[in-house]
């Protein structure tokens, strides 16, 4: 069920939903969430049967004010809270110790949590109107693209899902930067809509890129496959993109790329179908539409769907972060 999140009458019915431990989705400035009653075990288990999900992929709690930290966080630690004045809310995660109050299901039994304060207002009045945290991964099936809009919602999951609240597309369109400020060293866990720069800037010192393995799971979204398509995804850069043309025909295929600028480049390179990101080179457009780009591409004839680094910072590297972790999808062939 569909509901106008614009509704107060619609994050009524969707709190009530919360409340009596069903599952509702709603937007973010992220991406859509699937949420559900962070300190009820029985809904919060009805997330992962919904989506699919293994127990072992942690999920994030969502609070709507910081007063909520209390019954969720052991401690603050001093970096936490600079990155809080300054990030909250928005589009970024931080790990804590968790109090005895969470539930290890949703920490997969780790002894952390991840939390964050979303700054769509939609999000935020659900928390408030539910009077509780909202446990939430993104709202599609395991593994698959996030989506950025209702009608994805429906799509993905369906009947699964108790209310979907329809608050237009994802202003962001890529999931929160999950940063662990615990130690001396500051740890991104996850790229995200919070670039490495931005965190550096405040923070004024360097943060390192958590490397992990296949079987990670210290934050939601470290599988080494993840928001992939269905088709078969192949993530080029410049010098990859000489050899695979050498070897492989492209008439079955359609690239993704940034700009009118690399499209310019591709073209001269013998690609027809080119789709392009933000004709302007806009970062931020980019990532707005990249994840609803995919879905589009997804569903159409092409065999394959090709993926054309961009420049490799700010946002653009969360984007290659993204192409990376969907094309461990097919033969990488077209």
């Amino acid at each position: 069920m569909i509901l106008d999140a614009n509704k107060k009458e619609n994050i009524f019915k969707a709190a009530d939903v919360i409340r009596r431990g069903g599952l509702v989705a709603f937007p973010t400035e992220t991406v859509y969430g699937l949420g559900a009653d962070a300190f009820n075990e029985q809904a919060v288990l009805k997330i992962f049967k919904a989506k699919g999900r293994p127990l072992e992929d942690p999920l994030i709690l969502h609070i709507c004010d910081i007063t909520q930290l209390d019954r969720i966080a052991e401690e603050v630690p001093e970096k936490a809270r600079i990155l809080i004045k300054k990030f909250w809310p928005g589009p970024l995660t931080i790990i804590f110790n968790k109090s005895k109050n969470i539930s290890d299901k949703i920490t997969a039994s780790l002894k952390t949590v991840a939390v964050r304060m979303p700054s769509n207002n939609v999000a935020l009045n659900l928390i408030k109107e539910s009077n509780t945290v909202i446990a939430a991964p993104s709202a599609n099936k395991f593994q698959g693209i996030s989506p950025t809009n209702a009608s994805d919602v429906e799509e993905e999951l369906g009947a699964k899902v108790d209310i979907i609240l329809d608050g237009g597309m994802s202003e962001y369109g890529l999931e929160s930067t999950i940063v662990d400020c615990r130690g001396d060293e500051v740890l991104v866990l996850r790229l995200g809509a919070i670039s490495n720069e931005q965190i550096e800037q405040e923070l004024q010192e360097k943060v390192s890129l958590k490397v992990v393995s296949i079987d990670s799971k210290a934050a939601p979204g470290m599988y080494e496959l993840h928001y992939a398509p269905k088709k078969e995804l192949i993530f080029l850069d410049e010098r990859q993109l000489v050899n695979f043309l050498k070897q492989n025909s492209i008439t079955e295929a359609v690239i993704l790329c940034f700009s009118k600028q690399e499209e310019e480049f591709l073209r001269k390179n013998g690609f027809k179908e080119v789709v392009v990101l933000s004709q302007e080179g806009s970062y931020k457009e980019a990532a707005n539409k990249y994840f609803s780009t995919l879905r589009d591409l997804d569903k159409s004839n092409f065999k394959s769907i090709i993926c054309y680094k961009l420049p490799d910072n700010g946002l653009g590297r969360t984007i290659n972060d993204r192409m990376k972790k969907a094309s461990h999808h097919g033969s990488g062939k077209v």
